[in-house]
């Protein structure tokens, strides 16, 4: 008997943190999106995050976690598509074929 209480000691405050965890979740993902302003924008200035210092990707992508190995990644690929290709554009996957398509990104 004693072994099955040391179980259910163990196992009493992870589903504790679990549940709290859940809860915070769900707070988070209840709140309203932010205003909208005139600095609000949609889409990324890829070449600017080209031309950033890595450490200024890792502040705007911290929140994600493993920050340091996105941010690196994310400029190597930047680099690589503007070696291959002259530009940061993959406008040219729109008329590729799906395999064809998935190496080239896979590749990266």
């Amino acid at each position: 008997k004693k072994k099955l209480n040391a179980k259910k000691a163990k196992k009493g405050p992870l589903r504790k943190s679990r549940k709290v965890a859940a809860g915070v979740i769900e707070q988070v993902l209840a709140r309203p999106d932010p205003p909208r302003t005139e600095h609000t924008t949609d889409q990324v200035d890829w070449y600017a995050v080209l031309d950033a210092p890595l450490v200024e990707i890792v502040k705007c992508i911290r929140c994600r976690g493993m920050h340091w190995m996105l941010a690196r990644r994310i400029k190597g690929i930047l680099k690589r598509v503007m070696a291959q290709r002259g530009c940061l554009s993959l406008e040219f996957l729109r008329d590729t074929p799906t395999r064809d398509a998935n190496e080239y990104l896979l590749a990266l």
